[in-house]
């Protein structure tokens, strides 16, 4: 494929018009498989920011309903569910994390934070690895345990992809949001976000059927339908910037919203060509989180499970409590 930023500049109208949908729609199935997701409920977005406050502003919220998140939470994704629920009539609650004050196994830290949650918990905010403390949360056992209780689950994953092995499938969650230009190592620009429309379909009240999309090839002739887009009103996911799309289904809204380079988004491709070429890699790099973690826990942490302790190793971490820059989210 032609580089991307090339044939933008080159051929503007042509590139737009004829070419970078397809392109889109490649990149977007090729990096769903890798995450373990039906390419159906995956948006490509500039940032994991972007992904969380068009879940935040879509997501079903009645007044008095509760949205949980923890101490560990990114600092800005506080200031969207705050937003959010002054605006709706909903309340913020903000939890102390247990694992940070008690030597917990995963079974017991899971069943703890459940503990936490109010009643009319409608949204909990769950990180996949926190950013400030590099915390790797068991979600396998919250988010089942979470949505018995009615609440639906968003997934913080800003450092999950590449940090850990991802998939979205396992991991159960509503809704999961990613960066790609971390652990990924993808151009700045680029993120995910993967709604799970199955179980909101499964969950959704007793509500008239959301309508289908018809989709209609056209000749010089004749236009015939060759498809139908299905669409998920309730817990379904809109993009705060409204273009051509809206109205035409999940995948619709997020594809085109105006103007803008695409390269960061086309450039998947080669990362995930990176990634095959290099099964060993992911395995060497959590091998020697492993080991560090060990080290670091055994000599500092003594009150903090090494099993929940992932600790990305960020840039310049010379010391486990010194040397810490500001984690970049957006």
């Amino acid at each position: 494929m032609m580089s991307g930023a090339c044939v933008q500049q080159t051929q503007p109208l042509r590139f737009i018009d004829r070419e970078l949908f397809p392109y889109l729609v490649k990149v977007t199935k090729l990096f769903a498989a890798h995450i373990d997701a039906d390419p159906r409920d995956v948006v490509l977005v500039p940032n994991a920011t972007t992904a969380l406050n068009s879940v935040l502003q879509s997501v079903p919220l009645a007044k008095g309903e509760v949205v949980v998140f923890f101490d560990t939470t990114y600092a800005s994704v506080k200031k969207m569910v705050r937003k959010v629920c002054h605006e709706r009539g909903a309340v913020a609650t903000e939890k102390t994390l247990p694992v940070l004050h008690a030597h917990l196994s995963p079974d017991a830290l899971a069943h703890a934070i459940v503990g936490l949650m109010p009643d009319k918990c409608k949204v909990v905010i769950l990180d996949h690895i926190s950013s400030n403390e590099a915390l790797l949360l068991p979600l396998s056992l919250l988010v089942p345990l979470m949505q018995a209780r009615g609440a639906l689950v968003l997934v913080d994953g800003a450092h999950g992809l590449a940090a850990t092995t991802l998939s979205v499938t396992e991991v159960g969650a509503d809704y999961y949001c990613g960066n790609c230009h971390k652990w990924f190592c993808a151009p700045r620009g680029v993120g995910f976000l993967h709604v799970n429309h199955a179980r909101l379909a499964r969950i959704a009240p007793d509500l008239p059927p959301a309508p289908n999309i018809n989709v209609v090839a056209c000749s010089t002739k004749t236009c015939e339908r060759i498809g139908v887009i299905k669409t998920t009103a309730w817990g379904g996911v809109d993009n705060p910037i409204t273009s051509h799309g809206y109205g035409a289904g999940f995948l619709s809204q997020y594809v085109w919203d105006g103007a803008r380079d695409y390269s960061a988004l086309l450039a998947i491709e080669t990362c995930l060509v990176f990634w095959a070429r290099l099964p060993c890699a992911l395995g060497y790099s959590q091998a020697l989180v492993g080991w560090a973690t060990a080290f670091l826990v055994a000599r500092y942490l003594h009150t903090i499970c090494a099993s929940l302790l992932c600790l990305a190793l960020l840039p310049n971490h010379k010391h486990p409590f010194g040397g810490r820059q500001a984690r970049i989210h957006e």
